[in-house]
């Protein structure tokens, strides 16, 4: 197993161990030098940014165009925040005010983390996610958009029926291509983790 031995003064060097035979060479100066475990928490790090900054940017974008669209149609956006809470509080976050908005916020930004989260799991497994990420984006947009109807909405506690209107399904699948599956492909392709470049476990 290698691994670099940096001593006070001295080039760093390079020690090898195999079949019982040990070499040491020095290395060049200039080049950056990760031990495997170093390495290995660079490349978390790295993905773990890239998740939140995903996770944050679908969300504001996704956010953005939902306030934009309800105020359009005479809402507010603490009515459109507390829709997002009643997610988990019923018709009860209506009656909260802007502390149950805040909770809507919260509820989103973690519902976009989480979008990103699992784009980043299959990633690691599908290299194609990582390598087309314009194409696998907005698939991802569109699948992300009918998990949430079919299963999430009628699964939450949401005090209203959930209908698909055909003129809500058009711009709610274009919305959730431009603004969820896209910003999170592209981040974890900012990630650089494609197995040629040695991201991938």
């Amino acid at each position: 197993m290698p691994f670099v031995q940096i001593r006070s003064g001295q080039r760093p060097r390079l020690q090898l161990a195999a079949c019982g035979v040990e070499a040491i060479c020095e290395l060049p100066r200039g080049q950056p030098y990760w031990s495997a475990e170093a390495n290995n928490a660079r490349l978390a790090l790295k993905a773990l940014r890239a998740i939140l900054g995903g996770g944050l940017v679908a969300g504001v974008l996704d956010l953005t165009y939902a306030l934009v669209e309800w105020s359009l149609r005479g809402s507010t956006p603490a009515r459109v925040l507390q829709s997002i809470a009643s997610g988990v509080l019923g018709r009860a976050a209506y009656a909260g005010g802007w502390a149950t908005a805040a909770l809507g916020i919260a509820f989103h930004f973690a519902i976009a983390t989480g979008a990103c989260a699992v784009y980043f799991a299959a990633s690691r497994r599908i290299a194609l996610l990582v390598e087309r990420p314009v194409v696998c984006g907005a698939l991802y947009g569109v699948a992300v958009y009918f998990v949430m109807q079919l299963i999430v909405l009628p699964l939450s506690a949401v005090p209203w029926k959930v209908s698909f209107p055909a003129s809500r399904i058009a711009s709610g699948l274009v919305a959730h291509v431009a603004c969820v599956g896209l910003p999170i492909a592209l981040a974890i392709r900012w990630a650089d983790a494609s197995p040629a470049r040695g991201g991938r476990r």
